[in-house]
């Protein structure tokens, strides 16, 4: 029968097994016990087959006027971008995501340091 239970340090040691024989070169080992809502274990009879974890991001989103020029749009991305490295940083996140359309602002956030992330991202509709 399958089922989930919440992680736990006991859990940790197979963690690393299946993280290091399937994962070590996609991305770190999760700590899917702090700043996670919930690190997860999903098992068979008492065998780990999965461990997960759910946790939040931090996302900014940006309106802006393109009517003004690109000086002061520039200049107002990274303002509003020095807000929120700051909020983020004092809310114990290690990472800020935009997700963007625009090529434009694509090429404006790389200058600013964003970067593509690994692998697809993805969205499910709930």
């Amino acid at each position: 029968m399958i089922n989930a239970r919440a992680v736990t340090q006991y859990d940790y040691t197979k963690l690393k097994e299946i993280h290091e024989k399937f994962y070590k070169d996609e991305f770190i080992l999760p700590d899917f016990i702090n700043n996670y809502l919930l690190g997860f274990v999903v098992e068979e009879h008492g065998n780990i087959i999965t461990i997960g974890g759910i946790r939040t991001i931090a996302e900014v989103i940006l309106v802006t006027d393109k009517s003004q020029s690109v000086r002061v749009r520039r200049d107002s991305l990274l303002e509003a971008l020095r807000v929120a490295v700051l909020t983020a940083r004092n809310n114990k996140f290690d990472q800020i995501h935009a997700f963007i359309q625009d090529p434009k602002w694509k090429r404006h956030l790389e200058k600013v340091g964003f970067h593509e992330t690994k692998g697809t991202a993805l969205v499910l509709e709930i």
